[in-house]
């Protein structure tokens, strides 16, 4: 077993070194994925294990330190950077909080129709003795849509993004079974989907929202399609 540390990338990173492994002829069969515990991220203490003297010291959230702070400007945080890229771009508060409801909805029809239901592994927990069987995606369902658009600006005293428009603060965890066709077919296994092709894109972290652009024309290029030849992008 191998970890990535890419931070929200780390799960599709992880199928581009599956993918290649079985390219190389490494392995036939790869399993990939990603997981993301925020609740459980710890607090790190800087120097703790050279000892500590007289005086205060500090205590590191590595959320912030590892992922949602930037790498070159200490404090600096990928909301304020969202906030950059809606001022460029012209993207309104109506605008991303309309997104965000459209999104809720979908998400909260997806888990209720089933949509989700062959995707889902169901885990039993316990509250207060009682056990609970989670089998749906819960973040949709913590939502209060009548609250979205009157929320305060979370970055920025004037600014557009909230909590709500943005990404949460959650659990999950997720995986693929990767193989060649040829293996699948000796097996009488039926694949659900065909890789062709993927690319990585890099450039300045406070433009980390427009990386899938550069990545996406990559993909393209390479694999000879058009924009017009792809039905659905599925962005992050």
């Amino acid at each position: 077993a191998t970890t990535i540390n890419k931070m929200c990338g780390s799960g599709m990173k992880a199928i581009m070194f599956g993918n290649d492994s079985i390219v190389a002829r490494q392995n036939n069969i790869v399993v990939a994925g990603g997981i993301e515990n925020m609740s459980s991220a710890p607090y790190i203490l800087p120097k703790a294990r050279e000892g500590y003297r007289m005086g205060h010291s500090e205590v590191k959230d590595h959320m912030f330190l590892d992922g949602l702070e930037d790498a070159y400007e200490e404090g600096k945080l990928m909301g304020s950077f969202a906030e950059d890229t809606a001022e460029h771009y012209q993207f309104t508060r109506d605008q991303q909080d309309n997104f965000a409801i459209q999104s809720l909805e979908r998400a909260k029809k997806a888990n209720n129709d089933s949509t989700f239901a062959d995707e889902i592994v169901p885990i039993k927990t316990f509250k207060k003795k009682q056990e609970i069987i989670i089998d749906k995606d819960e973040q949709p369902f913590k939502a209060d849509i009548s609250k979205i658009k009157n929320l305060r600006p979370a970055f920025r005293k004037n600014g557009t993004v909230t909590a709500a428009n943005s990404s949460s603060i959650s659990d999950g965890a997720s995986s693929v079974i990767l193989m060649l066709e040829s293996e699948a077919d000796k097996r009488g296994l039926t694949p659900l989907a065909r890789l062709i092709n993927h690319s990585t894109n890099s450039h300045e972290p406070n433009w980390f929202t427009t990386a899938p652009i550069g990545a996406i024309h990559k993909v393209l290029e390479k694999s000879g399609w058009k924009k017009t030849d792809v039905d659905l992008f599925e962005v992050n």
